[in-house]
């Protein structure tokens, strides 16, 4: 076989892209919208919350300032179910339906997972409610097949061509005790590859501490297993009139704060990170997001 010196070139890039990919996954350690859990609790697992109007959110998530690191969008939409439950503090939602697609560049590759979910909510007493949650769609993965240079042509991988798609299942668990501690267990990718994964998981909890009529502070810790790594670490969140949020939250490999802000039926929040460890990367993260729901008060 031989190479010209343009098809050397090329496949040295190649190689240095894909083994930049490599490092900045595993340096990195990265899940999109991981430093966001406080403000978009069900991107992971669609029974983490239980709003009682409808809803839509944008959010974007970059990476440091390359087309290296990857580079992640959300938007999805929520519909509560018809009919409510009566809880300690009121009613609430029994259900929410909802259609999320998440979609992740990171330089000649593209991940895009669009999944159809729905949560169920019980009232095992009237402190506390169950939920139960699952999500389903695909995975399209492609990549930039005319940028490739390859060692062998005829490798089955690449006779597929450069769209491969898979199925997606998600599935969660939420639990709420009086309104104010809650624990939130979700599986975000049981089948991973074509194959089932069991090894991913996200759990976390927190309480709702009311300090005032208008103030409120909501600790939380998290664990989860990503990439062969477990994650855990916290943060904390202090709540004013339920208008404005500020969170401050660490973990075993970064450090992040942000804020959210809601006037009536609009929410924005940010959230920027910094990966604390040389080895890994030290990565920032800007992650924004947009929430739009119809008026009406919203249920935890």
């Amino acid at each position: 076989m031989n190479f010209t010196t343009k098809d050397t070139i090329k496949l040295a890039v190649l190689s240095l892209v894909i083994t930049l990919l490599g490092l900045a996954e595993s340096r990195a350690q990265i899940r999109a919208f991981d430093n966001s859990r406080a403000f978009m609790p069900w991107l992971y697992n669609p029974a983490a919350d239980m709003p009682a109007q409808y809803s839509a959110y944008l959010g974007y998530d970059a990476r440091g300032n390359s087309s290296i690191t990857p580079q992640s969008m959300v938007a999805g939409v929520r519909v509560p179910v018809i009919g409510v439950g009566r809880g300690s503090s009121g009613k609430h939602a029994l259900g929410v339906a909802g259609l999320q697609a998440l979609n992740t560049s990171q330089s000649l590759a593209n991940l895009l997972t669009v999944q159809a979910n729905y949560a169920h909510q019980i009232s095992l007493n009237d402190k506390v409610r169950l939920g139960l949650g699952m999500g389903m769609g695909m995975q399209h993965f492609s990549y930039d097949q005319d940028e490739l240079v390859y060692f062998d042509e005829q490798d089955p991988f690449f006779q597929q061509g450069d769209r491969l798609f898979n199925l997606n299942l998600q599935v969660g668990v939420s639990l709420v005790a009086d309104d104010k501690l809650f624990i939130h267990l979700s599986s975000p990718d049981m089948l991973k590859n074509g194959s089932n994964n069991f090894d991913e998981i996200i759990v976390r909890s927190g309480f709702i501490l009311p300090l005032q009529a208008d103030f409120a502070v909501v600790p939380a810790v998290y664990f989860e297993t990503y990439n062969h790594n477990r994650i855990y670490g916290g943060d904390l969140r202090v709540e004013w009139k339920k208008m404005l949020s500020v969170l401050a939250g660490a973990d075993r490999y970064k450090a992040y704060g942000g804020l959210q802000f809601k006037y009536k039926e609009i929410g924005f929040g940010y959230t920027y990170g910094q990966n604390f460890s040389n080895y890994r990367g030290s990565l920032d993260s800007h992650q924004i997001s947009l929430n739009l729901s119809a008026s009406g008060k919203r249920g935890r």
